[in-house]
């Protein structure tokens, strides 16, 4: 079983590119969009809603050669066969990769995050209780701000 340490890393500057146009690649650009300004999400079909996000996209089919260049390619397809193939073809070409259906492909995992001004929180469950992750978080975010509030 794998192990995910938390780090916060730089990429503000990365290519991160998203194989991927649903709800689960709409979700984790939600975040994304908050710390990188170099994101393309490729997929035969794209939600509207990740057309209005301020990321390239382009409506395609799959190809490895997509992901040239990619620092972080996350696979987000409702393919776990796929899903695989893309992890493989990003880490040959030396990126870290996230799969959205096995945590036993990926080199790392996104969090859920609360970020208040500079400060951030995230809550990880090693890919493994997501939905948990997702309620300590908001826990988190809800007693910060209650003490922000009493502060001032």
């Amino acid at each position: 079983m794998k192990s995910f340490m938390p780090v916060s890393i730089e990429v503000s500057k990365a290519r991160i590119v998203i194989i991927g146009g649903g709800k689960v690649a709409h979700r984790k650009l939600r975040t994304i969009v908050q710390y990188a300004n170099d994101i393309h999400v490729y997929a035969p079909e794209i939600l509207p809603e990740i057309k209005l996000l301020p990321v390239s996209w382009t409506e395609c089919p799959y190809s490895d050669d997509l992901l040239t260049e990619a620092s972080l390619v996350y696979a987000c397809t409702n393919d776990s066969d796929l899903n695989r193939r893309i992890c493989q073809n990003g880490k040959n070409r030396g990126a870290l990769v996230s799969s959205a259906s096995d945590s036993g492909d990926c080199d790392f995992l996104s969090p859920a995050i609360f970020q208040h001004e500079n400060m951030s929180v995230a809550v990880s469950s090693n890919g493994r209780q997501v939905r948990n992750s997702i309620i300590w978080r908001d826990a988190i975010r809800a007693f910060i701000l209650e003490d922000l509030i009493h502060r001032r």
